[in-house]
């Protein structure tokens, strides 16, 4: 299922931007958490399933799947990053299968 919430992305004040980051700083970015995909797969696998799930609702900017270094598993959530104008989209996916 999709979080509730979407929150404006902000980077780091003093972090160098170069490339798709100057974009970011640039547009309106949203933030999705996303949670109860399977955290025993590899992230490669769960970050292309999310990408190929939320396709339909625009650009995807970002994805980030958190891990824990100790066991190297999966965090239980994740983060996709979308346009602001993709938000509405993304949040009707809300407890749809990512199969």
């Amino acid at each position: 299922p999709i979080g509730p919430k979407s929150k404006p992305f902000r980077p780091e004040v003093g972090l160098e931007l170069k490339g798709s980051d100057a974009e970011i700083q640039k547009s309106s970015i949203r933030r999705i958490s996303v949670e109860g995909y399977d955290t025993s797969l590899r992230m490669e696998d769960v970050d292309d399933a999310l990408r190929e799930h939320f396709a339909s609702c625009g650009k995807i900017i970002h994805v980030s799947i958190p891990r824990n270094y100790e066991e190297t598993i999966l965090c239980r959530y994740a983060f996709v990053y979308v346009n602001e104008e993709d938000v509405e989209k993304a949040l009707r996916l809300d407890g749809n299968d990512m199969g």
